[in-house]
């Protein structure tokens, strides 16, 4: 009879003991369910409705103009030509107030002022002095838009030649970046898309990229990295920062990629998540 007790007692305890933990489970699965659905989800980034954005770098700057002079052609018996042309966005900033000149060991050795092309292009013509000593010094172009009120300085130059023949080396292209006071750092960014993205690509979209509120360069779809753009951007100092916006013309707003990437000189990727 005693033992009956006993086993009895133990069933018991054995029972009551795996509807506790049966329940105990019960809760803490309840509770981490409430939990996964109060807590936030994360998203790749943050959608507002718009219209298409009309998004720009502010080339804007306060440099005074220049007063460049044409060095005495008496002190230096040796020449070279030089065509610089400016880029198609270049050239829609530019006026009869530009000037630009070239420079070597910090004097001023050429002059000249803005031509229009037939394609509405604009080009300078330089006709730079030196000495035979001179022959292979480094130059330096030096350009003023009035409209903008920013001095160019480019270093990046073929060297002195004198008596040159017009080669493809002395036909330069300008671009709006090339020396920039304003913006003196560019870095290239290639931005990959994920392929289920949660809109239809459109020729309308854009790509921009941002410090802060300021725009500071744009992408253009690269069909070799598709689905990706690469964009240059145009900072003030290495290291900065920068944030993406996206406009899908077909969700018409803009997603703003939560991410952030802090540039260097260096070509670099990133992959983004909406």
């Amino acid at each position: 009879m005693k033992t009956n007790k006993i086993i009895w007692l133990m069933a018991a305890l054995t029972l009551a003991w795996g509807c506790s933990s049966d329940d105990e489970e019960a809760n803490i699965s309840s509770k981490v369910i409430q939990e996964e659905e109060a807590a936030p989800q994360w998203n790749g980034s943050t959608f507002v409705a718009s219209d298409r954005p009309s998004w720009a770098i502010d080339w804007s700057a306060n440099d005074a103009a220049p007063n460049w002079q044409e060095p005495e052609a008496t002190h230096y018996e040796c020449s070279m030509q030089l065509f610089i042309e400016q880029d198609e966005q270049l050239s829609a900033l530019s006026s009869d107030n530009d000037v630009m000149a070239m420079f070597i060991n910090g004097e001023c050795r050429g002059v000249s002022y803005r031509n229009v092309l037939t394609n509405g292009q604009v080009a300078y013509v330089l006709h730079v002095k030196g000495s035979s000593e001179e022959t292979n010094a480094d130059m330096e172009l030096r350009y003023y838009n009035d409209q903008m009120h920013q001095l160019f300085i480019d270093p990046y130059m073929p060297p002195f030649s004198p008596n040159n023949l017009m080669e493809e080396a002395h036909h330069i292209v300008q671009s709006i970046g090339d020396g920039s006071t304003k913006y003196p750092v560019s870095a290239m960014l290639t931005v990959i898309l994920p392929k289920d993205l949660p809109f239809t690509p459109t020729e309308q979209d854009i790509l921009a990229v941002f410090v802060g509120d300021e725009c500071r360069g744009f992408g253009l779809e690269d069909p070799e990295l598709y689905p990706g753009w690469r964009a240059n951007v145009f900072c003030r100092t290495v290291g900065e920062t920068v944030q993406l916006r996206y406009y899908s013309a077909d969700k018409g707003g803009v997603y703003t990629i939560l991410q952030t990437v802090a540039l260097n000189d260096e070509l670099q990727q990133v992959d983004i998540t909406f």
